[in-house]
């Protein structure tokens, strides 16, 4: 229809409503939480941990991470949903995110995990597994990506023990040289 320019209103008289373009079913999508932690993977946002303790349309808790639809997906606040059952559950607290090269690392105060995207759509595009129980990120302000001496990307990180980074050769511990003043 075409709205003559300098009103307000425009009347519709159509007899019909479009049933080929149907909205989504309410209920599916709801707002995302309060996330403490952000990151980007291929398109979605991920999100974890939660500032509150209850209310809000998603259930809010500290072991949990949400993702959102892929950005494009249907174009309709792709970045400002979640659906339903776009989540996963750790045993921990989470204290940071990070993701690199298809990876997303969930950290914990003594724990480490991985979520692997594969290539499902919807609450299965993530399926998570366990780095190490021992270690894990203090803080999330010293979660850093940077190159190691080679040239390769890798996620640095602080924990309890000291420094360590996860690249090309798994974990490492990097405290060697700092243990004394430590």
């Amino acid at each position: 229809a075409q709205v003559a320019s300098g009103t307000s209103t425009y009347s519709d008289t159509a007899a019909t409503i479009s049933t080929t373009n149907l909205s989504p079913s309410d209920g599916i999508n709801w707002p995302p939480p309060s996330a403490k932690f952000i990151t980007l993977d291929s398109g979605r946002l991920l999100m974890a941990g939660a500032h509150e303790t209850s209310g809000g349309y998603t259930t809010p808790k500290t072991t949990r991470i949400w993702w959102t639809p892929p950005f494009g997906a249907s174009d309709i606040g792709d970045a400002e949903r979640v659906p339903t059952n776009y989540w996963i559950d750790v045993e921990q607290s989470i204290t940071g995110l990070a993701a690199m090269d298809g990876t997303v690392y969930v950290f914990a105060y003594r724990a480490l995990w991985g979520l692997a995207p594969t290539g499902l759509p919807g609450a299965n595009a993530y399926q998570r597994y366990t780095i190490r129980t021992d270690i894990g990120c203090i803080r999330h302000q010293t979660i850093t990506i940077s190159d190691d001496e080679n040239g390769s990307p890798c996620v640095y990180f602080l924990s309890h023990r000291g420094p360590y980074r996860i690249g090309p050769n798994g974990v490492q511990y990097l405290g060697n040289d700092c243990e004394d003043i430590w």
